[in-house]
């Protein structure tokens, strides 16, 4: 847009544009980047948890092979979620506040590994044991749902039956664009 006014960052793509003075978006704060020595436990442009100790950053418009390889590329791998503490955090980073369609949901990363429920391994070898599934996940529809996304948002005209999925998990292709991918990784100190 060329509307003089607020900077903004699609939650789509994560590119910046600029938007008229009046609209209304969700806001974050951005410090000032320092020379001297790093006091913070992650890198620039991660996001740090104190309740699992980790640090968290966001890949866009995403499937899952690309967004193993990019996390891969930050040193990273797609996150895992093994309490529901963890998962408020990678609901409260990756949420955009706006209901949407499941595009707008999160990729996780676990891979199904069996036909079970519980056959599903998280890429960075963590246990396999916290699984808040929406009523009637995992379904594995079509026998292509080997990946697993989190409702962050409401859905749009979908408000009633879906209600309860949110902030619950769903397993999903694969190879379906997701707006967002976690990537996680160990703190500095």
């Amino acid at each position: 847009a060329s509307d003089s006014g607020n900077l903004v960052m699609s939650m789509q793509n994560g590119k910046w544009n600029t938007a008229a003075w009046k609209d209304k978006y969700p806001t974050m704060c951005i410090g000032k980047k320092s020379n001297g020595p790093q006091v913070a436990p992650c890198e620039t442009e991660w996001m740090y948890a104190t309740a699992t100790k980790s640090c968290y950053k966001l890949v866009y418009n995403i499937d899952f092979a690309n967004a193993e390889e990019q996390c891969r590329a930050l040193g990273a791998t797609i996150s895992s979620v093994t309490s529901n503490e963890e998962n408020d955090v990678i609901i409260d980073f990756a949420k955009t506040g706006y209901p949407g369609d499941t595009i707008f949901s999160a990729m996780i990363g676990a891979k199904r590994i069996g036909p079970n429920a519980t056959d599903f391994a998280w890429l960075d070898g963590s246990p396999f044991t916290f699984y808040p599934w929406a009523n009637g996940e995992p379904n594995n529809v079509g026998g292509r749902e080997n990946c697993i996304m989190i409702w962050t948002d409401e859905i749009v005209g979908k408000n009633t039956p879906y209600r309860p999925y949110l902030h619950m998990w769903n397993d999903v292709d694969c190879d379906a664009h997701r707006r967002v991918a976690v990537c996680k990784k160990a703190a500095l100190y």
